[in-house]
């Protein structure tokens, strides 16, 4: 277990692009979508939130807070989700670790990989990359940069783009070669066709 660090899953987004269902609640494999980040980051973090505006219950029933959006950053994208959640993590956790609900291939190193890469670095994010493809919802920070991303919600700074948060600040970038870890489900066609292939394999 990597101490001081925290796992925040983001499963609060409208899911436009999956008939507006609540991601972390389809299934892929007979398990909820949000099941397969959960078990990555019970393996290497102590402390799990889950950013959601959905189906509260049934998040809640995995046995970690849920955190909607702060009423003020309603419908602000995953930066919104980062920032409300982060807000509700204990005094001692120092790097959250974000994952999104819908990427359910994502390496066991992923977390240990990311925060060594901060600690070697010194810098305040790393984030995934594979070859010339970068995972902006894939990242780890550290708890000191939560003003800037206060500031960046109130100011609306570059359209809350995810990507420009990592970039605008001390970062480096951790390449994982297997493309597949990354897989995103972002609408129904491609869920199914990933159940089909793993079906047959």
């Amino acid at each position: 277990m990597i101490s001081n660090t925290a796992g925040l899953i983001l499963a609060g987004g409208l899911g436009s692009r999956m008939n507006h269902q609540d991601k972390g609640m389809v299934l892929f494999k007979q398990k909820p979508l949000v099941e397969y980040p959960l078990a990555l980051l019970r393996k290497n973090v102590d402390c799990i939130v889950i950013s959601a505006n959905r189906n509260l219950d049934k998040y809640a029933s995995y046995g970690h807070p849920v955190i909607p959006d702060l009423p003020q950053y309603t419908a602000l994208g995953p930066l919104g989700g980062i920032y409300s959640a982060s807000m509700q993590l204990p005094e001692n956790i120092t790097f959250i670790q974000v994952v999104p609900c819908d990427t359910p291939f994502l390496p066991d190193h992923l977390v240990e990989q990311l925060h060594t890469a901060l600690l070697q670095t010194n810098t305040d994010i790393a984030m995934a990359i594979s070859g010339s493809n970068q995972h902006p919802s894939i990242i780890q920070f550290r708890r000191s940069l939560l003003p800037d991303l206060k500031r960046r919600l109130d100011q609306h700074v570059d359209k809350l783009r995810l990507r420009s948060f990592v970039l605008d600040n001390a970062h480096t970038l951790v390449n994982f070669e297997q493309e597949d870890f990354f897989i995103n489900f972002n609408n129904p066609e491609l869920l199914k066709l990933w159940d089909s292939l793993q079906g047959s394999t």
